[in-house]
């Protein structure tokens, strides 16, 4: 090989190491920078290792303080505390919960729940009043069976009783408190303790207000039954006023007495409400007419607007519903000077219920409540703490005792009012319709297509003038006789003329009535029980009715004022109270007897007002002081009626009744036999007509009552006592047992 050639190739090599050198200059240059990547990783990975390890550390910090300040807290509570894992094995406990234990040290970490009850029954902590001790141990230790266990309250045999609340979490883990409730117990206990003793400090008071009721109403029989009785005799118009001031003063005095029993009563939670057939448009009117005498004495009007499609018939308490209405109607009146007072009844009907919702309203245009009195009107005694209502009688107990009737009811009763304007009560009232009966259908007669009305007031007036219009009648209404004059004509089918002034110019369109040649009837309507029509010759004489008018009496009335042409169309009306049902027809051809009637009665004066109450009536009356001798005369003259009193010395009137029904058994006889009492509750009425009485009455007695009772119960061969009496010229045959 030349020299060139070994240049060359030395050239060719040393390049070729050079290009070697370069490439592992490059891979060292990379391998250096990986490294470099690597050592600041290293860098950074330390430096989180450091910061993680200082977090770690300082979390743990924490974790230590948190479980050392949850340690604390848990020493701090007065309550005994446990944790038990999922196995029900003791993780911790506080001091607390180790203070419930003769010998602590038993009480260590790792032991089951079911030996720490163990422990409890070996140490007999438990009061024997909880049963047999393993008893108690299985029943504790099977309340963990549950996902919430129940607490219970464990009497200790110290005195001492505790509460044990055991609570699982989601880990199935349970915490168990130990709380001590004896101070809790015994408040409980001193609670009942004292609702006991109040309670029957209550019935104390109660049975305390009955009895002193029955003894005042036996002699206030004497004085109310008296003066009625002296009401009927000649007297002087200053005889009179004295007889009706002790009459009118007697009453009120029972209305106090019968208000505070039903206070106490309500209080002492021993009202009871009967369930019974009721009609709420009777009560409603019967209400409105008792009202109606003081009304008018006040030149006040009392309306009634009854919606004439709404039911009538209601299943209730009928007589503490008429108390409510009684109420709000009577402080209506006795609160309002001028104007009027219009009771309205509507309701919605809920078909599927088989109820109405009922909504009644009492109205007035009265002094009004002052805004600052609305939230107490309901109060009791609130009428005679305010001095503003002194001028009027009362003890303020009625709308408390409203109110609390209405609660009682599952109703509500509520009040808007405008001071010297008026004030509206609302009584919103649902009740079960009777059974088998439905909202009333009030068909017009045939030939009933236009009335002519005329009525002052314009809240009557719209009342009738709507009501006839629901049933298809045409109206023309009018507030005075001669302004309505013009639309008399032969279109008119019937007037309607309201007897109270200003409208006593309806004589003028009587006569124009006459004058012109109709022949339609004139109705005139008056609250007026006496009320009778004029009798002049030159003026056609209307019809009267009564006041609050009904359609269906309307409709009556005027059908049966007009010549038949066709048979009438039967009207529904309103069903009345049955009157109290003894007697048969008396046939004529038989000879008569005097009816017999059996009265017991200890108090003397009370057979007195008896006696005067009956003086009129041509009957035998006999005397008996005493249940034993009631028994006894029954025996003997076979009564054919029996008045007979409660509270009798030997032997009472229900027992006295029970003996009587046992002689009448298997006889077919039953003598109506009329309880008399003093007492006034239904409760005491139920268990009056349960020992066999027929009837009740409270005293003091009616005399329009008894009359009724003797009346109704006098037998086929007996004279009829009142036609006797005037035929014979003899009065009542009274003579007192002597045995």
């Amino acid at each position: 090989m030349s020299l060139v050639e070994r240049l060359a190739e030395e050239t060719r090599r040393r390049q070729q190491a050079e290009l070697m050198l370069a490439e592992q200059e490059a891979k060292l240059d990379a391998a250096r920078r990986r490294q470099a990547r690597t050592d600041a990783r290293v860098a950074d990975l330390g430096a989180e290792n450091l910061r993680l390890t200082c977090a770690l550390t300082a979390q743990r910090d924490r974790i230590g303080l948190v479980e050392r300040q949850f340690m604390h807290a848990v020493e701090a509570l007065r309550a005994g505390f446990a944790l038990f894992d999922s196995d029900l094995k003791l993780v911790m406990r506080n001091q607390a919960y180790l203070s419930g234990f003769h010998n602590p040290d038993l009480i260590k970490p790792g032991i089951s729940y079911k030996e720490v009850l163990q422990i409890v029954v070996d140490e007999r902590r438990i009061d024997p009043d909880e049963g047999p001790q393993d008893e108690w141990r299985d029943r504790m230790f099977a309340r963990l069976e549950s996902d919430d266990p129940q607490e219970v309250i464990v009497k200790q045999s110290n005195g001492q009783y505790i509460k044990v609340i055991d609570r699982r979490g989601l880990g199935g883990e349970v915490v168990s408190l130990l709380m001590d409730v004896t101070a809790d117990v015994q408040h409980a206990n001193d609670l009942k303790d004292a609702r006991m003793l109040a309670e029957s400090a209550s019935r104390a008071k109660s049975t305390f207000l009955a009895n002193m009721s029955h003894e005042i109403r036996t002699p206030m029989n004497g004085v109310v039954g008296m003066a009625e009785v002296l009401s009927e005799t000649d007297l002087t118009e200053e005889q009179r006023l004295y007889t009706d001031t002790i009459r009118n003063s007697g009453e009120a005095l029972l209305t106090i007495i019968n208000q505070v029993l039903d206070l106490s009563k309500i209080e002492a939670d021993r009202m009871v409400l009967r369930h019974e057939p009721l009609d709420l448009k009777q009560i409603v009117r019967e209400v409105i007419m008792l009202a109606q005498p003081t009304a008018s004495a006040k030149g006040l009007a009392v309306t009634m607007d009854f919606d004439p499609l709404l039911a009538t018939d209601y299943t209730g308490d009928a007589g503490r519903v008429r108390q409510v209405l009684t109420n709000l109607v009577g402080n209506a009146v006795k609160f309002t000077s001028r104007g009027h007072v219009s009771v309205r009844v509507t309701g919605e009907p809920d078909a599927k219920a088989g109820t109405v919702a009922l909504s009644i309203s009492v109205a007035d245009t009265g002094i009004g409540i002052p805004d600052y009195m609305i939230d107490t009107v309901f109060a009791e005694f609130t009428q005679v703490e305010n001095d503003r209502n002194r001028q009027f009688d009362g003890t303020g107990l009625g709308l408390a005792i409203s109110r609390k009737l209405v609660d009682m009811m599952g109703g509500r009763i509520s009040v808007t009012s405008q001071e010297d304007v008026g004030s509206t009560f609302g009584l919103d009232l649902t009740l079960p319709v009777a059974a088998g009966k439905s909202a009333p259908v009030v068909l017009r007669p045939d030939r009933l297509r236009h009335v002519l009305l005329v009525d002052s007031l314009e809240a009557s007036r719209a009342t009738l003038h709507g009501h006839l219009e629901r049933v298809g009648v045409r109206v023309t209404s009018h507030d005075t006789a001669s302004s309505a004059m013009d639309d008399l004509g032969p279109h008119i089918d019937l007037v309607l003329i309201d007897h109270s002034p200003p409208a006593l110019d309806g004589l003028a369109l009587l006569r124009r009535v006459q004058a012109a040649g109709h022949h339609m009837p004139v109705f005139v309507f008056t609250s007026e029980p006496n009320a009778a029509p004029n009798g002049r010759a030159d003026v056609p004489k209307p019809v009267l009715l009564r006041q609050p008018v009904e359609l269906a009496c309307v409709f009556d009335k005027f059908s049966a004022a007009l010549p038949v042409v066709d048979p009438p169309v039967p009207v529904p009306l309103p069903p009345a109270n049955p009157p109290v049902a003894y007697a048969r027809p008396i046939p004529d051809d038989q000879p008569r007897r005097r009816m017999r009637v059996l009265t017991a009665e200890d108090n003397a004066t009370n057979q007195l007002v008896f006696r005067k109450m009956v003086k009129d009536l041509d009957i035998d009356l006999t005397f008996a002081d005493n249940g034993v001798k009631a028994v006894q005369v029954y025996q003997a003259s076979a009564p054919d009626l029996v008045f007979m009193d409660i509270c009798m010395p030997r032997l009472d009137g229900k027992t006295a009744t029970r003996i009587i029904r046992k002689i009448e058994s298997g006889t077919g006889v039953h003598v109506p036999i009329v309880a008399l009492t003093a007492h006034t509750g239904t409760d005491e009425a139920d268990a009056i007509l349960e020992t066999g009485l027929d009837h009740y009455l409270s005293k003091p007695l009616r005399k329009a009552l008894i009359i009724e009772h003797i009346l109704s119960a006098c037998p086929v061969d007996a004279l009829d006592p009142r036609n006797g009496a005037s035929a014979s010229g003899r009065g009542v045959r009274a003579h007192k047992d002597q045995r």
